[in-house]
């Protein structure tokens, strides 16, 4: 009488299949990029921050002041 076949084994999970048929992950570093450097020297005169400066009026002179201040209290 010959010998039976022996059984096949586990069949393998379909996720060790799916490992076998993707490559290795190939890790990168990530490098930041290089911080812009500051300027040498800074700008050649500084605007201070005045509210004359910064208001979209304009330079205020006195009678422009007048003005504001009078057409303001109207109101």
């Amino acid at each position: 009488m010959p010998a039976p076949e022996p059984l096949p084994g586990p069949a393998p999970s379909p996720r060790e299949v799916a490992e076998r048929r993707q490559p290795p992950v190939t890790r990168r570093e990530i490098v930041a990029a290089a911080a812009p450097e500051a300027a040498a020297q800074p700008p050649a005169r500084m605007m201070p921050a005045t509210a004359e400066s910064v208001s979209r009026i304009g330079k205020l002179t006195p009678r422009r002041r007048a003005q504001l201040v009078f057409g303001l209290r109207r109101r």
